[in-house]
Order: structure tokens, then C-alpha cells, then sequence
């Protein structure tokens, strides 16, 4: 207490009651400060409470998505695959006629050499070709 309140208390008999009066507003205030306070505690658990649940429930639908996506990207991707294997047969077909060609052709030219090296005496060009 400091030496003034003295004095007052001295010199004023209501000082006393005054003096309990703030006593007593001070608690009031600090009991309403502590009810606010846990009223915002309150608030701030049932907000968290509320965004977990938000966030779990945006996590599944995203789970959902993503696996919709998959699957249907997957299907796409094998449709693809099926409907090129007549294009991927065609070029394999086209390839292989072409080597045979190639085949064919080499054949009927290295014919053509031994059929003229055993007309001829000589040593024949092809031997060098």
C-alpha cells in the first residue's frame, strides 16, 4: 500500500469502501477478462475442429479425383495402344516387304554374276563389285 492510500483511508471513512469497490471491480474485470478468454479458446478449438474435418474431407475427394484421373487416363492410354497395333502391323509389313525387296533384288544380281563369270573364261567384274 502506498503512503498515500494511508492518508486517504485516514482521512476519509468511505475511503475503505472505495477502496473494496475497486477491490471488487478488479475482480469482476479479471472474471470477465477469464471468460473471454476461454469463450476465445473455445472458438479457436471449435474453428481448428472445423478445418481438420474440412481438410480430411477435401483430402478424400482429392483421393477420389486423383484415382477417377488414373483410371481414366489409363483406359485412354490402352485404347491408344489398341487402336495403333493395325498402324504398328502395316509399318511392320511395309518393313518387311521392303527387306524382301532389298533380299530379292541382291539374290537376282549376285544370280546374275555367277551366271555370267561361268559363260566367260575370264575372271568376271562382279567378282570386284
Amino acid at each position: 500500500p502506498s503512503p498515500l492510500r494511508e492518508v486517504d483511508a485516514a482521512v476519509s471513512p468511505a475511503a475503505g469502501l472505495e477502496s473494496r469497490d475497486a477491490a471488487a471491480d478488479s475482480d469482476v474485470v479479471a472474471l470477465q477478462v477469464r471468460t473471454v478468454s476461454i469463450a476465445l479458446h473455445d472458438a479457436a478449438a471449435e474453428a481448428s475442429k472445423f478445418a481438420a474435418r474440412w481438410a480430411v474431407r477435401r483430402a478424400a475427394k482429392l483421393r477420389r479425383d486423383v484415382t477417377d484421373a488414373s483410371e481414366f487416363l489409363g483406359t485412354k492410354g490402352q485404347e491408344a495402344a489398341v487402336a495403333s497395333w493395325p498402324v504398328i502391323v502395316d509399318a511392320a509389313d511395309a518393313a518387311a516387304r521392303g527387306t524382301q525387296e532389298v533380299i530379292v533384288h541382291s539374290l537376282d544380281k549376285f544370280r546374275g554374276c555367277v551366271q555370267q563369270g561361268d559363260e566367260e573364261d575370264e575372271e568376271s567384274p562382279c567378282a570386284s563389285a
